[in-house]
């Protein structure tokens, strides 16, 4: 950022931000060496800012604080005219200045321009991981199991809800439907060195992702129908492929052309390789916050809506947040229906690194940023990592 006289820099307040109290405990050593009684713990008061352009919060004193709720988003302020809360405030970024140029403030700048609803902007911002391996962060608390959960964190609260004068409903009469969802399991145990037939692969994606007819309006819009339903006919989610061990494919990302059926190869972050070699299985792993057992399906999908797309009919919409996360939901229940037709494992998570996906694939979390990773392969001969199969319909229950 070009260096100003105070007396010519101008500052606002960013676009996008909710202010969150906190509080913490802390051991009152004082109290704890003196002996005399006094409470051990200390309750400690603050504020958490929590903006749509910044990765993480940003504790404020009291007086930032203030100067925040006086400063507008629109209207520039002379900074010379404003207390020393306003340098602290320029510093952390959650005031720009009118020639900053700093990422945040291009950022922010953008968001001023996407028509997102600002509390859903800040939720898909602070949410967002990078570098998280959440399976060793379950097992050092000994959370991985579903003893040490329920040992941890009680029994869960009962589904489904009781009452007198229930009516029952007529048994439904078996069909092939019927037997497909009886066999819809997922899927946490991959056989990823077999090599998976390009016919399966195109087979799920042509019923969960491809374009099935569409309508192109006078001025050139394109409207098509799926196989799932979406908000306004937009289907603004985009599917991103790791494709490993697939008849005919190289191994590698690559981007599924929903509208031609067919994929597009993709340049990956050079972070991605090892050596000489790209490290497929640890890129997998890593996008997928540590989750091992879905690394070796040989086919990932990150499943990554084009904000830009539905915001521009649902503009700064309270609900636009909320249909992106059912398309997403939509697009995976299909995939995982046609795998299991096809009869392959399938699974779909949204812990995933958020942020690691989006510098590895050149996304970005406000156009088009991942919101889950879904996936399909060969299932594994033998069930290693335990599975949810209460029926036996994939695991025959021990005699």
């Amino acid at each position: 950022m070009k260096i100003l006289p105070m007396e010519q820099i101008r500052i606002r307040r960013c676009w996008h931000l909710l202010c969150e109290p906190l509080q913490a405990l802390q051991l009152d050593m004082a109290a704890l060496l003196s002996g005399d009684g006094r409470p051990l713990l200390a309750v400690s008061h603050q504020w958490s800012a929590l903006a749509a352009h910044l990765d993480g919060p940003v504790v404020l004193d009291d007086a930032q604080l203030a100067l925040l709720g006086r400063l507008d988003r629109e209207q520039w302020v002379p900074l010379a005219q404003l207390p020393d809360a306003a340098q602290r405030l320029l510093d952390t970024g959650l005031a720009l200045a009118h020639n900053d140029q700093r990422q945040c403030a291009c950022r922010d700048q953008q968001l001023r321009q996407a028509h997102w609803w600002g509390p859903a902007a800040v939720l898909h911002a602070q949410a967002r991981w990078q570098g998280q391996d959440s399976v060793q962060q379950l097992a050092a608390r000994g959370m991985d199991r579903l003893d040490g959960l329920i040992g941890e964190l009680g029994i869960p609260p009962a589904s489904g809800r009781d009452g007198e004068g229930a009516l029952p409903l007529p048994p439904v009469a078996d069909s092939p439907l019927e037997q497909l969802l009886g066999r819809r399991v997922s899927c946490r145990n991959f056989d990823g060195g077999q090599m998976l037939a390009l016919d399966q692969v195109s087979a799920v994606l042509w019923a969960a992702l491809a374009e099935r007819s569409t309508v192109i309006h006078d001025s050139g819009a394109r409207f098509s129908k799926k196989g799932t339903p979406s908000a306004g006919g937009l289907h603004p989610t985009e599917a991103y492929l790791l494709l490993r061990n697939v008849q005919g494919i190289k191994d590698g990302c690559y981007h599924y052309q929903a509208s031609a059926h067919q994929l597009l190869p993709l340049a990956v972050g050079a972070d991605a390789d090892v050596g000489n070699r790209r490290d497929w299985s640890a890129l997998a792993t890593r996008w997928l916050a540590g989750q091992y057992w879905f690394a070796d399906a040989q086919v990932l999908v990150v499943l990554a809506p084009r904000y830009d797309r539905l915001q521009w009919k649902y503009r700064n919409h309270s609900k636009a947040y909320r249909a992106a996360v059912l398309d997403v939901g939509h697009l995976s229940q299909t995939l995982y229906l046609a795998a299991t037709e096809a009869g392959l494992g399938a699974f779909v998570t949204a812990a995933i690194n958020e942020l690691d996906v989006e510098r590895d694939l050149g996304l970005q979390p406000f156009g088009d940023g991942p919101l889950a990773i879904a996936g399909f392969g060969i299932r594994a001969a033998q069930m290693t990592t335990a599975e949810l199969d209460p029926a036996g319909a994939v695991w025959q229950p021990a005699p």
